[in-house]
Parts: C-alpha cells; sequence; structure tokens
C-alpha cells in the first residue's frame, strides 16, 4: 500500500527545487512530455486531469491578511479578478478574521479563455483593519489567476488602535 511521502523535484535548466508533501509516489519521471509517478501499486501518468480517481481536485489559496499599510477602518467597495478557468470560482474576503462573504465566478462560456470578473462586495459589512482572500475552484476545474484587484475606501477618523 501507498504511502505518503516527501519528494523533492529539481529543474536542472535553471535549478528550480519544488517540494511535494504527503506526496503518494515513491518516485517519478517525465518521458516524452508525460509526466509518470510510481509506487508499489503501479505507475501513473500525472497532470493529465481535473479528477483523481474520478474525484474532483479541490485547489484554493490564501493571501495572507493585511492592513494595506494603514492602521485606519477600510471598506472593500469591489473586488476585481483577472482569472482563467474552465468552470466556476468562489472568493472569500474575510475581515479581521470575523466576518467573512464569498462570491462566486459564473462559468465561462469559452473554456480556458482570459476572463476578467468585478464582484460587487457588501462594503458595509465589508468594513474593517485585516483584509485576507481565498481563491478556491469549484468542482475541480482548472484555474490561474492573473491578477486581484480591490477597490479599498479608507474610513477617516476609525483609527483601529484607539
Amino acid at each position: 500500500m501507498a504511502t505518503c511521502r516527501t519528494c523533492v523535484a529539481i529543474e536542472l535548466s535553471n535549478l528550480a527545487i519544488t517540494q511535494y508533501l504527503n506526496w503518494d509516489m515513491a518516485g517519478m519521471i517525465e518521458v516524452d512530455d508525460y509526466v509518470i509517478g510510481g509506487h508499489e501499486n503501479g505507475l501513473y501518468k500525472l497532470n493529465t486531469s481535473d479528477y483523481d480517481d474520478s474525484l474532483p481536485i479541490n485547489a484554493y489559496f490564501i493571501i495572507p491578511k493585511t492592513d494595506f499599510g494603514s492602521s485606519n477602518q477600510k471598506k472593500m467597495r469591489a473586488l476585481f479578478l483577472g482569472f482563467e478557468a474552465s468552470g466556476e470560482l468562489t472568493a472569500t474576503v474575510t475581515v479581521d478574521d470575523e466576518y467573512s462573504e464569498e462570491y462566486t465566478t459564473e462559468s465561462q462560456l469559452n473554456q480556458d479563455i482570459q476572463s476578467g470578473k468585478k464582484m460587487p462586495t457588501n462594503a458595509s459589512n465589508l468594513k474593517g483593519r485585516y483584509f485576507s482572500l481565498k481563491i478556491e475552484n469549484n468542482q475541480g476545474c482548472d484555474f490561474s489567476v492573473d491578477s486581484i484587484d480591490g477597490l479599498i475606501l479608507g474610513v477617516v477618523g476609525l483609527d483601529s488602535t484607539l
């Protein structure tokens, strides 16, 4: 039975190192533009699908919380995403680790095309000092995010350090 391992891959052309944690393979090799992984139960072609044994591969990333260099309270009026996706993405904005709102992009008519989405927010609720953002795929869709912009307004006179 396969076990979770740590794997380190080195790109020899530029000596870039990638670390894979909880890796279920004993080794991997690239052959004719295919990445093959192997362990005790056999060989597998990797990076070929959005699915893992017929289950969607859910992925996300979190941008660390920030106060945008100001201790004053702020309101987020809108969030802008530039992305490519084969399905829907969900953006979750969290304020001061207390309140979160989710926004979902619509599915793209032509899959994997450059796209942009403005997501108006509920500014009366998205008010605070610290903001963080989580972007995740829905139902295992393939995605890449090219840009993230927000319309942030400072609230004058509400210094949260007091």
